[in-house]
């Protein structure tokens, strides 16, 4: 089941950050911790892990955007045990 990743809240009264670079693309499997997204907030520039071990399926918010904490930048797809899932089962018509 997808999920979306959030703009998390750095503190500091910090209400929005600019992307300032993506470390993978959609497609890409992303190790749990590996860094994916650069951050750039009006104080300091922060690398964020992935949750978790996932897919990268979608970026919401392209480089150089600035949005609000809480905002979606992208959306994931869990992977068990690092493994790829299966491609979904296509129908041969002969």
């Amino acid at each position: 089941m997808p999920v979306e990743f959030r703009l998390p809240d750095f503190g500091e009264g910090l209400a929005d950050a600019e992307i300032g670079r993506w470390l993978v693309q959609p497609g890409d499997l992303v190790k749990a911790e590996q860094p994916f997204v650069e951050i750039e907030t009006e104080k300091v520039t922060v690398v964020i892990p992935a949750p978790q071990t996932s897919r990268l399926l979608e970026v919401r918010v392209q480089e150089g955007e600035v949005v609000p904490v809480g905002a979606v930048l992208c959306v994931f797809e869990p992977v068990e045990n690092g493994t790829t899932p299966p491609a979904p089962a296509t129908a041969h018509v002969a």
